[in-house]
């Protein structure tokens, strides 16, 4: 089990999240996977990352 973390997106687990904004009010980000904007990131390992994804894909069908 990879203990290891990166940031992620917090909505789909996309690695690709990318800051678009930084003020001295803090960090944006922004997901090119699933459109998500805003100042919250997630550092999560492999099993983290594999759980968020799971959850975004099950509640994106409904």
């Amino acid at each position: 089990m990879s203990k290891k973390k990166v940031k992620v997106c917090p909505r789909c687990g996309s690695k690709s999240i990318t800051p678009v904004l930084g003020t001295i009010t803090g960090q944006l980000y922004k997901c090119p996977n699933c459109g998500y904007y805003g100042p919250f990131i997630i550092e999560a390992n492999e099993e983290m990352i594999e759980e968020i994804k799971d959850d975004y894909e099950k509640n994106s069908k409904e």
